[in-house]
C-alpha cells in the first residue's frame, strides 16, 4: 500500500521561493524530499483547500509532481472537516484543516511548522530533511 504524505504550504513555498534561513537550504531540503519519494509506492495527496492556499503556487504544483513522476492526489475538504477544525483551538484554523486532512487520508504530514507540534495526537507530523 503506498504511503501518502499530506504537504503543508511551507514545504511548497519554501520549494517554489527556494528559501532558506540563516543557516538552512530550505528549498533544497524540499526537492530533496520529492526527488527521494518512491515513485511506485508514495503518493502525495493535495486537497482542493491547500491549492486555494498557494494562491502564486498553486497552479504550478500539478505540473512539478507530473514532471517528477510522482503520484498524486486531489482531495476536496468536506463541511464536516471544516466543522472539526474551527472546534481545534490549539492551532490556527488553516493548520486544522490540513491536519484533519492528513488525519483522514492516513498520511504524514510534511511540514516545518511548529504550531502542529500540538496536533501530534491526530496527525504523525515530519520535517522534509527528517523523511529522506
Amino acid at each position: 500500500m503506498p504511503k501518502g504524505y499530506y504537504v503543508d504550504s511551507s514545504i511548497w513555498r519554501d520549494y517554489f521561493e527556494n528559501r532558506s534561513d540563516r543557516f538552512r537550504p530550505l528549498g533544497e531540503w524540499a526537492f530533496e524530499f520529492f526527488k527521494n519519494l518512491n515513485k511506485d509506492e508514495d503518493l502525495v495527496v493535495l486537497s482542493d483547500f491547500l491549492i486555494d492556499e498557494l494562491v502564486d503556487f498553486g497552479p504550478k504544483v500539478i505540473p512539478f509532481l507530473k514532471d517528477m513522476k510522482i503520484q498524486h492526489v486531489i482531495i476536496k475538504v468536506s463541511d464536516s472537516q471544516l466543522n472539526e477544525a474551527e472546534s481545534i483551538t490549539k492551532v490556527h484554523f488553516e493548520d486544522a484543516v490540513h491536519a484533519v486532512l492528513a488525519r483522514d487520508n492516513s498520511c504524514i504530514l510534511v511540514s516545518r511548522d511548529r504550531h502542529f507540534l500540538e496536533t501530534t495526537d491526530m496527525v504523525e507530523t515530519y520535517k522534509p530533511e527528517d523523511l529522506f
